[in-house]
Parts: structure tokens; sequence; C-alpha cells
């Protein structure tokens, strides 16, 4: 909100991915005057038993040292769908990509994030978003399954779903084209 207020933006879209998309609600449900539409990719109102516990196992790794490139291979396998492996050059450009990012998250900040993440709960409130809500999943979703997301557009009065085909939990970066594509029709419409 101070953000907003500090453009002197009265409200805007929001677009929220995975704890992005934790975010996004609790900013709809808290400042719904603020929301014009809310678009919620691969996300849920809260996170599953098993996701904290990979969470836990995640940071463990790191903890007992295990190089970055190796356990961003091993998220991977989270992240996109089957089929994105054959692209090998997709992949490989997206282990350097993230390798030469020049402020990498640290263990710390990691642990902080998957502490929030499992504290996340909004199941019992999203009938407070006013906005019109766009919850986009991909078919192949194994981080977020697609029942966990549907449970928004069963909790969020103004909502509709839409699954996007050959994708997982990326699906901004899978399917790029029919991601914005999606989006910039909900918004214009």
């Amino acid at each position: 909100m101070k953000l907003l207020d500090h453009l002197c933006i009265q409200s805007a879209h929001i677009i929220g991915h995975s704890m992005g998309g934790y975010i996004a609600q609790e900013f709809a449900i808290n400042y719904p005057e603020r929301v014009n539409k809310l678009v919620l990719e691969s996300t849920a109102p809260l996170s599953s038993t098993r996701n904290d516990l990979l969470f836990q196992n995640f940071l463990k790794l790191r903890q007992e040292g295990m190089d970055l490139e190796p356990w961003l291979w091993t998220w991977l396998f989270w992240l996109f769908a089957p089929q994105r492996f054959e692209d090998k050059e997709f992949i490989n450009q997206y282990i350097k990509n993230t390798l030469k990012y020049p402020y990498p998250q640290s263990i710390a900040g990691f642990k902080g994030q998957i502490e929030a993440i499992s504290k996340f709960y909004t199941r019992d409130r999203l009938g407070k978003i006013q906005a019109k809500t766009l919850v986009i999943e991909g078919k192949e979703d194994i981080l977020i399954l697609p029942r966990e997301a549907e449970m928004l557009i069963k909790g969020i009065p103004k909502s509709s779903m839409l699954y996007i085909e050959d994708t997982a939990h990326f699906i901004h970066a899978e399917k790029p084209k029919a991601f914005n594509r999606a989006v910039l029709e909900f918004l214009n419409t």
C-alpha cells in the first residue's frame, strides 16, 4: 500500500505468482479498495503439509552445504512440466540465468520465506476479496496442485479459473505468450 501511496496510485491490478500469490491475496483482503483486478498464478489459500516438509528439506540441503547449482536442479523437477526438460536449451538457460542473478536469496532469507509460507492461511477470509479475480493454474503443476488452486475460486466471489495445458508451476516462463494473452484479455474485459 505504501508503494501505491508513494506513486500516487489510488488502485491497481495486482498479479501474484506462488508465494507472491499469497501476498496478493493478503493485499486484496486487507485493502480491497486498492485492487482493481486480481490475477493469481500457481497459488492457493494455504500451504500443504507436504510442501512445508518439502521446503524444510530443501532448506536442510542448503544448510548442510549443498552448492547452489545442484540445489537449483533439484527444484526444477517441481517447477516445470516433464516435457519442458526435452528443451535442454530452455532448462540450461534457466539455470545459467538464475546462477548469474546478482542478488541470490540467502539461506536465512529462504528460512524466513518458508516460515512465512507455513503460517499462511486465507481460506476463511477469501470472501473478503472484492476484486474480479482470475486464477491461472498449470495442468501439470505438482507444487501447487490444481485442487489446491481450485479452493480459491470456491472462496473468492467474483473469480474464474483458467488452466494452461502442458505447463506446471512456472506458467509465465513455460508459456509466456499464452500467459500474457490470458492476463491481458482478463484485464481488458
